[in-house]
């Protein structure tokens, strides 16, 4: 919405109008790339619990939540935490960008065809 409206056309009287299709898709796009950018690192965290091995006798590589985050980054650095992201970003912002151009769309289509509601 903060996109979409640093966007807003207005004519010379001032009235809003509606933003261009382009524009909803650049929008969504980058909407789509802000939950990844921000939950990717938890993801690594939950993948790497999930799959360490539990041999018995021995101590496992990642205790928890908090050690295993320090421990990624002492190790493989910070950006290891984003492992797999770009993978997920062709994914999701692409398919957030047509479903919120697509959300704009109709919304256009409503306010024509019904204008009361």
């Amino acid at each position: 919405e903060l996109i979409k409206r640093l966007w807003l056309n207005r004519d010379a009287s001032g009235s809003t109008k509606s933003i261009n299709a382009w524009q909803t898709i650049i929008a969504g796009g980058i909407a789509g790339s802000i939950g990844p950018l921000c939950n990717n690192p938890m993801d690594v965290i939950k993948t790497r619990l999930m799959r360490q091995e539990t041999v018995p006798g021995k101590e496992l590589k990642y205790k928890g939540l908090i050690h295993a985050f320090f421990t990624i980054w002492k190790e493989e650095g910070f950006l290891a935490l984003y492992n797999g992201l770009i993978p997920r970003l062709m994914r999701l912002s692409p398919g957030q960008a047509i479903t919120w151009s697509i959300v704009e769309q109709v919304n256009k289509l409503f306010e024509i065809y019904l204008p009361s509601y």
